[in-house]
């Protein structure tokens, strides 16, 4: 029974450290996307400015 526990154990410790290195790259991910959308609204809001809007 003991060897059992420390088995399960085991496999709870490896499946906490994979969800939180899951999540640590999600909030990579994201924090990237965010730049990302945030340098395609600053064009966007320069192309307006300049009255560049209707151009392709």
């Amino acid at each position: 029974v003991l060897l059992v526990r420390e088995r399960f154990a085991a496999k709870v410790q490896i499946a906490e450290q994979r969800a939180d290195e899951a999540g640590a790259s999600r909030d990579k991910a994201r924090a990237a996307y965010e730049a990302v959308v945030a340098r395609c609204k600053g064009a966007v809001d320069e192309a307006q400015r300049r009255g560049l809007e209707d151009i392709a």
